[in-house]
């Protein structure tokens, strides 16, 4: 698989690691997440190579008989955590080849600044979210296009980019990522997307809260020290902590102590909501977006679900008796049928034709009767019990 291929498909699955943390331990989609992800070591790293045995090894969970649901589920969470080390380090060992292939070149060739911070926020919070630029514009002498904020004029995208992948890109790519947390921001489904896949590549991301309670974070986030933007000392605090992050001393207090005044005032003018208010404020847009997934969510029930068999999901069209190669589903949406499985080290094994994938299926004692006496033909007759 070609490098580039290789990281896009990696670093998709580092940013999807998020929804994953409160999934079962033996769940559908970690099982398709961890399938995915060995797929593309497999077919970007040489067999032997300390990738892919890392990446084994962190699978190893150690678990009691007596272990509860959360239990187990806390430590396949542990599981993930190696996993995402181990994708991180393939990502990097993998930008190594393309460099060698694409070297700089000697001479300077562009002025360009690099984004330094993003500010992921609601649009419906723009002046908040105008005065938390220009406060860290003022505090650490950036310049305007090393900052994102694409609700406020002068930090916007640039014209004619798709705006869904350059959001993507530079919310990973930037040195530091503050998140408003509003209402309006937990209500936003670009804005949660934008702090977990942020969350997912591990770099620094720092939640600051506005008329919400540190209780209103769920999932990955509430692991996160959120600042209160109403706190004066929390603002100073997040300041320092993002000039750190950018190797940049901060200007003299004087220039924005103005700044740090107009963010607390904006945030205090936003009332406090419990955690149960905010999760039950809904506006007539929300409604509508509802609808809209309830249409979404109606065309998915269509689509082909993960199904086990043996140690394997495969996916499965209802209505249908053929396995779908899970790799080739995951990474490129397409229905690649398996052939019928060969017997193989007591179990059964498949291939996809596409993408080469083997898939090795051990079934229980009790299916074995199903599958033909271990025939190469045996499982694609029952091969769903």
């Amino acid at each position: 698989m070609p490098p580039k291929r290789a990281m896009e498909i990696l670093q998709r699955l580092i940013s999807e690691a998020a929804f994953l943390l409160g999934e079962k331990f033996e769940s559908a989609k970690r099982s398709e997440w961890t399938s995915t992800a060995r797929a593309v070591l497999e077919r970007s790293f040489p067999a032997g190579s300390s990738i892919r045995s890392s990446f084994e090894t962190a699978q190893s969970v150690a678990f009691g008989v007596d272990d509860t649901e959360e239990q187990l589920r806390m430590g396949a969470n542990g599981t993930l955590s190696s996993e995402l080390a181990v994708l991180r380090s393939a990502v990097e060992q993998l930008s190594w080849g393309i460099e060698e292939e694409n070297p700089m070149p000697t001479t300077k060739t562009s002025t360009k600044s690099t984004l330094e911070i993003f500010v992921s926020h609601s649009s419906k919070d723009l002046a908040l979210a105008e005065a938390v630029v220009e406060l860290v514009r003022s505090a650490l002498g950036l310049t305007a296009n090393q900052i994102r904020c694409s609700s406020v004029d002068g930090y916007k995208l640039p014209a004619g980019v798709n705006t869904e992948s350059q959001l993507r890109e530079e919310v990973n790519a930037s040195t530091a990522v503050i998140g408003l947390i509003t209402t309006n921001s937990l209500n936003s489904y670009y804005v949660m997307f934008e702090l977990g896949a942020r969350w997912g590549s591990g770099r620094f991301l720092a939640p600051l809260l506005a008329g919400v309670k540190p209780g209103a974070l769920s999932g990955p986030l509430s692991l996160l020290n959120a600042l209160s933007a109403e706190n004066e000392s929390d603002v100073h605090h997040l300041l320092a902590a993002v000039g750190e992050q950018l190797h940049i001393p901060l200007q003299n207090a004087a220039s924005y102590l103005k700044h740090v005044a107009k963010v607390k005032e904006l945030a205090r003018g936003i009332p406090i909501q419990p955690y149960g208010e905010v999760k039950s404020a809904i506006s007539e847009e929300n409604v509508a977006l509802k609808i809209e997934l309830a249409s979404v969510n109606e065309q998915l029930e269509k689509r082909p679900k993960l199904k086990p068999f043996g140690d394997v999901h495969y996916y499965v069209v209802e209505g249908e008796n053929i396995p779908y190669c899970p790799t080739c589903f995951g990474t490129k949406n397409q229905l690649i049928p398996l052939p019928a499985g060969e017997s193989f080290s007591g179990g059964f094994r498949r291939q996809c034709p596409a993408c080469h994938t083997f898939y090795y299926e051990k079934p229980k004692s009790n299916e074995r009767h199903q599958m033909g006496g271990g025939g190469r033909g045996g499982g694609s007759q029952s091969w769903m019990g």
